[in-house]
């Protein structure tokens, strides 16, 4: 427990306990005019139940008893990381630096944990950014943007993507036997050479599509389709694809028709050294969005991969002082698209 002080009142901050679970929904609704898309923030049955698992890292700072800013680090057991996510504060307490403080506990506490290799963030707003970089001993690196994955306030908004390495840990990282011809001068200036790992040459494991246990299966042209859909955002996550190269992007070519959801975005993490079946996605309308060195943890070893989306969407997403970072970022990978 530490606390902060705002306007000489002092702000607790702590772990979240259950008996916040309605001040946190109420949060929420205040800061994201009641559309913020996830259930799992506004939902006082769901956050309790959350809380109650103790399967996330919520911290909470309150005044008065009252929450007035939280955030999460949320474990992905599939690839050892945590997402540093579902940041809020209360429009009158911005710009004081409690969100700063209760990141950084968070952000500690998940590199405490045993299966914590990597952290990552979504940021929504360059403010956002700015908080999870500046004046930190393990910033947020860079390494993409999103694509506009989420609906919020009705609006599709494209966010930025970046990570950090658990700085307790040696991390295993494999690099792609066809890395001299996979990476350009930006992946690797500015994305692996600012990161720390026990780099080892070898073979990538055989599958193309790696993510997460898949919410939904379906047989499509043969190949079997596992999926997670956000319908708040209409979002189709596609994390695993069980056949040969050829089938598996037939199955992809038109999966936003084959499977029954109002898809307007698909999205997948695909191993790095697959470059014909990336090239392939390519051909079909999938991008590079993101490059993410030892995404995929198999065997006490990670595996890059890249972000590919697929946009359904006809609109411009929003975006939050980040336009020229995105801009940065699409143009460089649309080099790195280029030569493989």
């Amino acid at each position: 427990m530490s606390n902060a002080n705002h306007s000489d009142t002092p702000i607790e901050i702590r772990p979240a306990r259950i008996e916040d679970s309605k001040d946190i929904a109420d949060l929420f609704n205040i800061a994201y005019n009641n559309s913020y898309p996830i259930a799992e923030c506004t939902d006082v049955n769901k956050i309790e139940d959350i809380i109650r698992s103790k399967r996330d890292i919520w911290y909470v700072a309150l005044h008065d008893s009252k929450v007035i800013a939280g955030t999460v680090g949320m474990p992905n057991k599939w690839n050892r990381t945590y997402e540093t996510c579902r940041s809020v504060t209360h429009p009158d307490y911005r710009g004081g630096g409690i969100g700063k403080i209760i990141y950084k506990e968070s952000l500690n506490t998940c590199y405490d944990q045993e299966d914590c290799d990597l952290t990552f963030g979504f940021p929504r707003t360059f403010n956002m950014y700015m908080l999870m970089h500046r004046n930190l001993d393990n910033p947020l690196l860079l390494v993409g943007y999103d694509g506009g994955m989420h609906i919020v306030e009705g609006r599709r908004e494209a966010h930025l993507v970046g990570i950090t390495k658990n700085p307790k840990k040696d991390i295993v990282r494999i690099i792609p036997e066809n890395s001299d011809s996979l990476y350009n001068e930006f992946i690797n200036s500015n994305i692996l050479s600012k990161l720390s790992f026990v780099n080892q040459t070898d073979k990538y494991p055989e599958i193309n599509i790696v993510g997460p246990h898949a919410g939904y299966y379906s047989k499509i042209k043969n190949v079997e389709i596992g999926y997670s859909y956000l319908p708040t955002s209409r979002s189709l996550q596609i994390s695993h694809a069980e056949s040969n190269r050829n089938n598996v992007v037939d199955a992809l070519a038109s999966i936003e028709k084959e499977i029954d959801v109002d898809a307007e975005y698909v999205f997948s993490f695909v191993l790095a050294d697959k470059t014909d079946f990336i090239k392939d996605m390519i051909k079909n309308d999938f991008q590079i969005t993101s490059y993410l060195p030892a995404w995929y943890y198999q065997d006490k070893k990670h595996y890059d991969c890249f972000m590919m989306v697929k946009k359904l969407y006809q609109e411009n997403p929003m975006m939050y002082e980040t336009q020229e970072i995105i801009k940065y970022f699409r143009q460089n990978f649309d080099e790195v698209t280029k030569k493989l």
